[in-house]
C-alpha cells in the first residue's frame, strides 16, 4: 500500500492540483510541462509579491502572510499536518532502524499531505551502516558476476511492474509532471537491463610480457564499500545510474538519498531487496546534508 499513492496524485474538492498550483478535473489532469503552461491563466502572476506578515515581529513572512508557505520538509518538533502518515526507518543490514528525530516529506503541491515521516540518521547509525556494508562485502564480492547480473535483471522486472506506482509517487513527492516521472523510472529500468548483460562482460586484459615464460593479465575486482549521496531532482533515475553498476561489480553500498524525496528512495530500496540482493549489501540512511547524515 505504501508504494501505491492515492489516485489522482493530489485531490482537493474533486479537483487535481499539480506543482504549478492549477486545478482541473481528474480526467483533464495535465501530464506535461506544455499542458501546465497551456492551462495557466493569462492574468496569473509569474511570481507572488513578497509581503510583510500581518503578525507583528515577523518581517520575513509567517502564517499571517497570504503568500506564506511552510517548508516542504519539517522536523518532528514542528506542528504536524492533519492526518496520520507512516513513519519509516533507516535500512541498515536488512533491518529498519529508527532515529531519535524525524522529518516529514510532504506532497510538493499540497503541503498538508504528508507522504511519510523519515529518520534523521545519527553519526553512529551511519557508521553502523558502513560496518554492515563491510561485513556483507565478503560474500557479495565473491558472488559470480553473472549471478549478480541476474539479480539486477530481476530488479528491472520489479521496476517495470511498479512503473506507474513509482511514477505517481515521484510526482506526488517532488512535483515532476507525470510524463517526466514516467521517463525517469524508465531510465532506471533501462539501466537494469543494460547492466544485467554486463555481468557476463566484465572482461580483463592479457598483456605481452618482455620476459620469457611470463604471462600478464588484468582482472576487474570490486572496490569495497561505496558511499552514494544523490540529489532530489531525479530521485530514481540518477540513483540507479550509481547503485546498479556498483552492485553489478560486487561492491556494497551506503546510500544517503535526498531529503526532498525520501519516499521514492525507500520504495526503490525495497524493490532492490525484493529482487534478491542480500541484506547489508545496500544500506540506506536518511537525513539532511551539512551537519547531518550527508556530512
Amino acid at each position: 500500500p505504501w508504494l501505491r499513492p492515492r489516485l489522482p496524485v493530489v485531490e482537493v474538492g474533486g479537483r487535481v492540483v499539480f506543482a504549478a498550483g492549477l486545478g482541473c478535473a481528474a480526467d483533464e489532469a495535465p501530464t506535461t510541462a506544455r499542458d501546465l503552461r497551456r492551462r495557466t491563466p493569462a492574468h496569473a502572476p509569474t511570481r507572488p509579491r513578497r509581503r510583510r506578515s500581518r503578525r507583528a515581529g515577523s518581517p520575513t513572512g509567517g502564517p499571517g502572510d497570504r503568500w506564506y508557505r511552510p517548508a516542504m520538509t519539517e522536523t518532528a518538533t514542528q506542528a504536524p499536518a492533519t492526518g496520520a502518515a507512516r513513519t519509516y526507518g533507516n535500512i541498515i543490514g536488512g533491518r529498519s532502524v529508527t532515529s531519535p528525530s524525524t522529518f516529514a516529506s510532504r506532497n510538493s503541491s499540497r503541503l498538508d499531505d504528508v507522504v511519510g515521516h523519515f529518520p534523521e540518521a545519527t553519526k553512529d547509525q551511519v557508521r553502523e551502516a558502513c560496518v554492515a556494508a563491510r561485513e556483507a562485502f565478503a560474500t557479495w564480492s565473491r558472488t559470480p558476476a553473472p549471478i549478480r547480473g541476474q539479480l539486477i535483471g530481476q530488479l528491472g522486472k520489479a521496476l517495470e511492474r511498479e512503473k506507474e506506482s513509482l511514477s505517481r509517487l515521484v510526482t506526488r513527492e517532488m512535483g515532476k509532471t507525470l510524463k517526466e516521472a514516467r521517463g525517469s523510472v524508465q531510465e532506471a529500468i533501462d539501466t537494469c537491463h543494460f547492466f544485467q548483460s554486463e555481468g557476463r562482460r566484465l572482461y580483463g586484459q592479457t598483456v605481452p610480457s618482455e620476459m620469457p615464460r611470463k604471462e600478464l593479465a588484468t582482472y576487474r575486482r570490486p572496490l569495497g564499500v561505496v558511499g552514494i549521496v544523490t540529489a532530489g531532482n531525479f530521485p530514481i533515475a540518477v540513483p540507479s545510474w550509481k547503485i546498479v553498476p556498483a552492485l553489478l561489480t560486487g561492491n556494497t553500498i551506503v546510500w544517503k538519498p535526498s531529503e526532498d524525496a525520501p519516499a521514492v528512495a525507500y520504495a526503490f530500496a525495497k524493490l532492490i531487496e525484493e529482487a534478491g540482493i542480500p541484506a547489508g549489501v545496500l544500506n540506506v540512511v536518511f537525513g539532511g546534508g551539512a551537519g547531518a547524515a550527508g556530512e
